[in-house]
């Protein structure tokens, strides 16, 4: 027997009226505990638990909405405050710059690509992820995309406002695209790069990008999108009811 209003609208019509001719024991749910004979039900039956239930479901998951919406609002200060901060972060990192040259014969024959990092930021880096592409004569788009780390520590750290120029050996099984005969024989190459904000280390191998506290503003949204779901599930619940009382 089932107690929860979320599960009878995916019940058969066979199986409901199955529950309808059971007396039934009720188990403890969300939204409180069912028993025979318990005064939430003095006449009880199936349909009275289920349509009660569903009641009490919508009830709760009102209050909560109302609860986590409170909540946001009183943590508003916080979140603005590191919302604030993280961009501000990203949009400097975002001014350490990749500038590709070109690609160049590794020792084992496999290509690296030359390039050089400028740092416009404030913060200084010991290393970096970034992604990178080869364009062939003139395409505009390519999905010959390699996963790039430039390491500077062996060149004191690329420091604020310091450019540094290197070769980075692509890695991994993606990267096999920039060593085809297509790109041997090109006419021409083109490059593009893309720092990940989020690989940045400094001068202590730490992330620079800050992390937002929880709970952040989307565990706030996320929670009450989970409460409305779940009253749209209990006045589906109800209506399922109210069908099954007219067929009968």
């Amino acid at each position: 027997m089932i107690s929860t209003a979320c599960s009878w609208v995916n019940i058969s019509g066979s199986q409901k009226a199955t529950i309808f001719a059971q007396v039934g024991q009720f188990y403890s749910g969300a939204v409180g505990q069912y028993y025979i004979g318990a005064n939430t039900y003095p006449a009880i039956t199936p349909r009275k638990v289920i349509d009660t239930e569903a009641d009490l479901y919508i009830k709760h998951h009102t209050a909560e909405i109302a609860t986590v919406t409170a909540n946001l609002a009183g943590d508003a200060a916080r979140l603005e405050s590191e919302e604030r901060h993280l961009k501000e972060v990203t949009e400097e990192l975002g001014k350490i710059v990749i500038q590709p040259i070109g690609l160049k014969a590794g020792i084992f024959g496999d290509a690296t690509l030359e390039y050089v990092v400028r740092n416009g930021s404030k913060y200084d880096v010991s290393s970096v992820r970034f992604d990178a592409w080869v364009f062939v004569d003139g395409e505009e788009r390519s999905d010959r995309k390699c996963e790039l780390y430039g390491f500077f520590k062996r060149e004191g750290g690329l420091a604020s406002g310091k450019s540094l120029k290197l070769l980075a050996t692509p890695r991994g099984m993606n990267c096999r695209s920039w060593n085809t005969l297509e790109v041997q024989k090109a006419k021409a190459l083109s490059y593009r790069a893309d720092i990940d904000v989020e690989s940045v280390e400094n001068f202590a191998d730490k992330r620079i990008l800050p992390e937002l506290s929880k709970p952040t503003r989307s565990d706030y949204e996320q929670a009450i999108e989970r409460s409305e779901e779940a009253i749209a599930t209990a006045v589906r619940a109800k209506a399922s009811l109210a069908g099954d009382r007219q067929a009968g």
